[in-house]
């Protein structure tokens, strides 16, 4: 049985036959990503970690609100990586413009803000979901 990556998505199983029956097949397109984040480093440092994941490709990426919504909607990418703050307009109303346009797009929100009132407008809006970012600090002998 081959499982494609929609059917891995909508129906968890495939019910096409594959071409060899003795061997069970997973094929799967990558997890399509955009970045959307006003620190060039952060976006950095994400794609960085993302591109050791075969299975996950960065095909877009900004510094811009006003330059999210045209790049989702050319690019449509399975996943949204979306600062909260960004310049131009906001993540929150990035997120209620492409939920009102009716984007499939997954929307993780990413921001220092741990405040709950953010978290909850976000998911609310149709995030997907919401990290806090994280520090990795490099380990000393000793510490």
């Amino acid at each position: 049985m081959t499982i494609t990556y929609d059917d891995v998505l909508l129906n968890g199983k495939s019910s096409k036959p594959s071409q060899n029956k003795s061997t069970p097949v997973l094929s799967m397109k990558p997890i399509t990503v955009v970045m959307a984040d006003d620190y060039p480093v952060v976006r950095s440092g994400i794609k960085s970690i993302l591109q050791l994941e075969p299975d996950i490709q960065v095909i877009g990426e900004t510094g811009n609100g006003l330059e999210v919504i045209p790049m989702v909607t050319d690019l449509k990418p399975n996943v949204l990586l979306l600062d909260i703050e960004m310049p131009g307009i906001t993540g929150i109303e990035i997120t209620r413009r492409l939920r009102s346009n009716n984007s499939r797009v997954r929307i993780l929100a990413l921001s220092g803000y741990d405040d709950k009132h953010y978290i909850m407008h976000m998911l609310e809006l149709g995030a997907s979901g919401y990290s806090l970012p994280v520090i990795l600090l490099p380990l000393r002998p000793g510490d």
